[in-house]
């Protein structure tokens, strides 16, 4: 019998240099922010195990995060919207338990329940 431990981290950075000809403009339909940068960085960890009861049967659960930055067209393209080049990134929370074996000599199974969280993010 074996618990095996799975440990790390990703450290992600993305970012916008925005430059534009056309003259900031905060009022009206079709606002336009001015020339800006953007950056967004995060470290995103992870974790997990998984018990080996025996060969032919294991146990595993896991946790991790991970962030997306806001496209440029959400950022960049503003429309009516006072200000949205102060979005902040999606954030994603995931976690994942299950069991998987083999039955016999030939079939081999997993079964797992999955949820995941989402915030933070704009839906069209």
């Amino acid at each position: 019998r074996a618990l095996k431990f799975d440990v790390g981290a990703r450290y992600d950075v993305m970012g916008y240099a925005y430059t534009t000809d056309l003259p900031a403009t905060q009022t009206g339909r079709w606002r336009v922010p001015g020339d800006t940068t953007v950056t967004y960085a995060r470290l995103n960890p992870k974790v997990g195990a998984t018990w080996e009861l025996s060969p032919r049967l294991a146990f595993f659960g896991s946790w991790r995060e991970g962030f997306r930055a806001p496209q440029q067209s959400q950022l960049f393209q503003q429309g009516a919207a006072l200000n949205t080049v102060g979005l902040r990134p999606v954030h994603v929370g995931a976690a994942e338990v299950g069991a998987r074996g083999q039955l016999g000599a030939r079939v081999l199974y997993q079964l797992a329940a999955y949820d995941m969280r989402i915030r933070d993010d704009i839906l069209t």
